[in-house]
């Protein structure tokens, strides 16, 4: 079997965060000892856009491996590498993954370079549910859901005079209808990020401040 060592790894069971948007406010997990599989590309592929089940054989060769520090308790993990990119799964006791972790650059390229004196394991994942990805940054999507939830709560309290300076703001244009407001606020909200959105954002954060 092989390993991986001292390797500092940020599970989430949401989202993928690439490590240049580990947050300090992560709880990053430290690990001793990991366990290392080398597959092929298009497993690695199907690994990385999928939740997945694998097989009982894969599961108590992984089960238990992995030692931690810090009193840390992950049973199921491993790393999977096709030799180009690396992807930490853990699994929860049905064999099924519940959480991912992208790695530091050093240690991804450690291990890409390691993996290439492995050999294959040929293993088989039975697909669960497609994970949703998403191409923005974590802070737009922050800023994105901070947003919602402003507009649902104005929307909710039927504060029309909030929404209705928003909105000018957001499209420059004046709008009475409280419908028409929330709707095409939402709208463009889940398109592509746009520095209109940081603004709006900076709007609701000082409201807050100047509410206090």
């Amino acid at each position: 079997m092989n390993f991986y060592y001292e390797i500092k790894l940020n599970f989430n069971d949401s989202d993928l965060f690439k490590f240049y948007e580990w947050s300090k406010n992560d709880k990053l997990d430290l690990i001793k000892k990991i366990p290392l599989i080398k597959v092929k590309t298009s497993l690695f592929k199907e690994i990385c856009l999928n939740n997945f089940k694998i097989s009982e054989e894969i599961f108590n060769y992984i089960s238990g491996r992995t030692i931690c520090k810090d009193n840390i308790k992950i049973d199921n993990a491993c790393i999977f590498c096709d030799t180009k990119n690396c992807i930490a799964i853990e699994f929860n006791k049905n064999r099924e993954s519940i959480s991912r972790s992208s790695l530091l650059l050093e240690d991804e390229n450690n291990i890409c370079e390691i993996a290439y004196s492995l050999k294959y394991k040929d293993i088989e994942i039975e697909k669960l549910n497609e994970i949703e990805c998403t191409h923005e940054f974590r802070q737009e999507t922050k800023i994105k859901n901070t947003i919602i939830k402003e507009i649902l709560e104005l929307y909710k309290n039927k504060d029309v005079n909030k929404l209705k300076y928003l909105y000018y703001e957001w499209f420059n244009e004046n709008e009475i209808n409280l419908d028409i407001i929330v709707k095409n606020m939402l709208k463009d909200i889940k398109k592509e990020f746009k520095s209109i959105h940081y603004e709006i954002y900076n709007i609701i954060k000082m409201s807050y401040k100047y509410s206090v």
